[in-house]
């Protein structure tokens, strides 16, 4: 490697000042507002004499009683969310080994929403804290079911791995 000592011994050139910038700028004046030319209304068009004739009531009653009683409003049995609180509390309490009020908020569940939309995640923590709790037969006996009700649940695996010694 070879170094010319007349570039090391050559100060830098000093950086280039930079252009002044302006302060302030006078603002431009506005841009003009464009406007539209109403065109004038036409003589011929007129608003109707009378209102509009309205069709009668019609009473329309049901064909068959229904099979079972209408949902509460706001949901079926137990609002979403607190069916998600219940089953919150059990999952909380399965996982802190509190086995006794896992089943506990399961039970309430199954009590205050025994169609809910959760059913299916209640049966499948119901399997596993009936295992927790040392009630073998009562858990089997759930994941039949369980079985039987939701084949393609997503949660099979984990009821299957709950009954698995």
């Amino acid at each position: 490697v070879v170094l010319d000592r007349t570039l090391l011994a050559t100060p830098a050139p000093a950086p280039a000042a930079a252009p002044p910038t302006p302060i302030a700028r006078a603002p431009e004046p506005p841009a003009p507002v464009p406007t539209v030319a109403a065109e004038p209304i036409d003589a011929g068009v007129r608003a109707p004499s009378r209102p509009p004739e309205r069709a009668a009531p019609v009473k329309v009653e049901p064909k068959s009683e229904p099979s079972e009683p209408a949902p509460p409003a706001g949901g079926r049995d137990l609002a979403l969310s607190a069916e998600r609180a219940l089953l919150e509390v059990a999952r909380t309490a399965l996982a802190r080994g509190e086995v006794a009020q896992a089943l506990e908020a399961l039970e309430r569940h199954e009590h205050e929403a025994p169609r809910g939309r959760l059913v299916e995640e209640r049966e499948a923590l119901f399997v596993q804290a009936l295992v927790r709790a040392g009630r073998k037969e009562a858990a089997e006996q759930r994941a039949s079911a369980f079985r039987a009700r939701f084949p393609d649940s997503l949660l099979m695996p984990a009821v299957d791995a709950a009954l698995s010694p």
